[in-house]
C-alpha cells in the first residue's frame, strides 16, 4: 500500500473514532432519556375559603340594621330558628344585611335575590307596621291616608304618599337619611309617653330625671347611666323581652317596675 493510500485510511478511521461536535455536524446530539419519574401523589383537596374580613363600612351597616332585622332563620333555606348558641352569617348585598347559614346559603341567597329581598321585605313590612308613628309622609308631608305606599330602606319601614316619593327614597341616600331621622323622632315621642318601665332594663334601679335614652331599632330603651347603655348593647336579647313584656301589661298605663 502506497503512503497515500495509508494516509487516508488513517484519516478515515480517525473521523470515525472522533466524536462528532453539534456545532460540526449541524444539530445537537439527542440527550439520553431520563428513567420516569415516579408518580406524584395526589395533592390533597384545598379546603374552601374562609369568608373575606367584613369591611368596617359593612360591619356598621350590619349593626345598624341587625335591631331591625325581621327574621330568626336562615332567609335561604328556612332554617331552624337561631337560639343564642348560632352564629348566622351576616352578609351585606345592595347595602342591605341579609342573614344566612353558610356559604352555601350565600349562593342560594344570590341566585335569586330579588325573590329572597321579596320575602324579607314583607316582614319587615308585617314586622313595624303596627307602630309606624307618621300621619304624614316624609318627604312631602303630604298626608298619607287609609292606603300608603310602602318601601323599605335597608331593614327599616318607610311609608310614603306617592311613587315618586318612594323613587327618591330608593335613589337619594340623603332623602333617606332625612326620612329615617323623622321616623326615629318620631318614635321617641310616641314611645316616650308611655314607657312601660321607671327602672333601668339593665340593672333596675330607679329612672332619674337625666336618665340615657336609646332608640334601639324602633324601640325605645331607657337607662339609669351610660354603662348600663352599653352593657345592653352587648347582649340586647337579654334585656329586651322584659321590656316587650312590660309593654305589653301596661301599654299605656302606669310604668311597672322591672322584674315585676
Amino acid at each position: 500500500m502506497s503512503i497515500d493510500h495509508r494516509l487516508r485510511a488513517a484519516l478515515v478511521l480517525f473521523a470515525l473514532a472522533a466524536p462528532v461536535s453539534a456545532q460540526s455536524a449541524g444539530h445537537a446530539t439527542p440527550a439520553p432519556t431520563p428513567a420516569p419519574a415516579p408518580a406524584a401523589a395526589p395533592s390533597p383537596a384545598a379546603p374552601a375559603a374562609a369568608p373575606a374580613e367584613v369591611s368596617a363600612a359593612d360591619a356598621a351597616l350590619i349593626a345598624a340594621q341587625l335591631p331591625t332585622y325581621p327574621m330568626n332563620t336562615c332567609i335561604a333555606c328556612g332554617s331552624k330558628p337561631w337560639g343564642p348558641e348560632d352564629h348566622p352569617l351576616d352578609i351585606v348585598r345592595q347595602g342591605r344585611l341579609v342573614r344566612v347559614c353558610n356559604a352555601e346559603c350565600v349562593k342560594k341567597f344570590d341566585v335569586q335575590a330579588a325573590k329572597w329581598f321579596k320575602v324579607l321585605d314583607d316582614q319587615i313590612i308585617a314586622a313595624q307596621t303596627a307602630t309606624y308613628p307618621l300621619t304624614h309622609c316624609p318627604l312631602s308631608n303630604e298626608e298619607l291616608g287609609k292606603k300608603p305606599k310602602y318601601t323599605v330602606v335597608g331593614t327599616r319601614l318607610v311609608e310614603v304618599c306617592c311613587g315618586d316619593c318612594k323613587k327618591e327614597l330608593a335613589t337619594n341616600p340623603t332623602a333617606a337619611a332625612a326620612a329615617l331621622a323623622k321616623i326615629d323622632a318620631a318614635l321617641v315621642a310616641a314611645q316616650g309617653g308611655s314607657y312601660p318601665l321607671d327602672t333601668c332594663v339593665v340593672d333596675g334601679k330607679p329612672l332619674a330625671d337625666s336618665h340615657v335614652e336609646k332608640l334601639y331599632g324602633v324601640t325605645l330603651v331607657r337607662f339609669c347611666s351610660d354603662g348600663c347603655e352599653a352593657k345592653f348593647l352587648q347582649t340586647p336579647r337579654d334585656y329586651l323581652p322584659q321590656l316587650e313584656a312590660a309593654r305589653k301589661a301596661h301599654p299605656a298605663g302606669k310604668p311597672a317596675e322591672a322584674g315585676r
